[in-house]
């Protein structure tokens, strides 16, 4: 009499267990996996926006008083302009004042323009002020500034007087004020700033959304260049600036943040910008 081949009781428990086991260890392996991957997404994500904010501020900062082809800020006459509005409140006098190129609030919100959402009371603002860097044709409902290498003023006009001027040059006036926004549509924090536009206003833009944070130290010179003195407050003769921008974003419950810092040169406030010669381009 032949008996059937086949496994034992005990053998398949054994066999499930083992295969049960693997099958247990492979989902975690994946999960895991899959957890790391969007760990890496998200800072790689983070790392992004805060390479693009530190850009955008970086680029402006370098600009900062630059005011084309006259290196004299003094010698500009600024009661030409007409009227600045944000919101529908005069803030020709903060806006224009080209005598400063670069303004600095530490830890608090200062600007005369009212923020949509709530801005970071937790973040600095840094408001840069400069000519764009090329030049460009007069046009109506601009501020611009019309200047030789003696003098200039600035305007709203497409047909501006050149009278008592050399073979002048316009450009528009560049005014950007960076805050942090905290309670967006989005949910998510954001830079933003506010940007001189069209009909002398004041327009807020979207910058990046996902920074929390910006901070701006400034550094002055000593008499050892190699230990300037830093602080957080923008002072004449400042010819540094350390950016911290503060990048998050949401990962499941946990909130994933990354920090990115970047030293600049400013060239151009305070007299820290001379021009050598006609035709000289604005510093990059």
């Amino acid at each position: 009499m032949k008996t059937c081949g086949g496994h034992t009781l005990i053998e398949v428990l054994i066999s499930s267990s083992i295969g049960l086991v693997l099958i247990l260890g492979s989902t975690q392996f994946f999960t895991n996996t899959q957890k790391l991957l969007a760990l890496y997404e998200t800072q790689n994500l983070i790392q992004e926006n805060n390479l693009y904010a530190i850009n955008e501020i970086a680029t402006d900062l370098r600009m900062a008083g630059y005011w084309g082809i006259n290196s004299d800020i003094k010698s500009i006459v600024r009661d030409t302009s007409g009227d600045v509005h944000c919101r529908h409140t005069n803030v020709s006098d903060w806006a224009l004042n080209t005598d400063f190129p670069v303004s600095h609030s530490n830890n608090t919100y200062d600007l005369p323009c009212k923020a949509e959402g709530d801005p970071a009371g937790h973040a600095d603002t840094l408001t840069l002020r400069h000519a764009s860097s090329s030049t460009s044709e007069p046009e109506n409902d601009y501020v611009q500034l019309l200047t030789d290498y003696r003098r200039g003023y600035l305007h709203q006009l497409s047909n501006p007087d050149e009278s008592g001027l050399q073979s002048p040059r316009n450009y528009r006036v560049i005014v950007h004020s960076y805050f942090i926004a905290t309670d967006t549509p989005s949910g998510l924090p954001e830079l933003r700033r506010w940007a001189l536009a069209k009909n002398a206003q004041f327009r807020n833009e979207l910058v990046i959304d996902g920074i929390s944070n910006l901070q701006v130290r400034f550094a002055t010179p000593t008499q050892y260049p190699e230990d300037p003195h830093w602080s957080d407050q923008y002072s004449a003769g400042a010819n540094q600036a350390l950016i911290v921008v503060t990048g998050s974003a949401k990962l499941g419950n946990d909130l994933i943040s990354k920090q990115l810092s970047r030293t600049v040169t400013l060239k151009n406030s305070d007299n820290n910008y001379v021009l050598k010669a006609p035709g000289a381009e604005p510093p990059r």
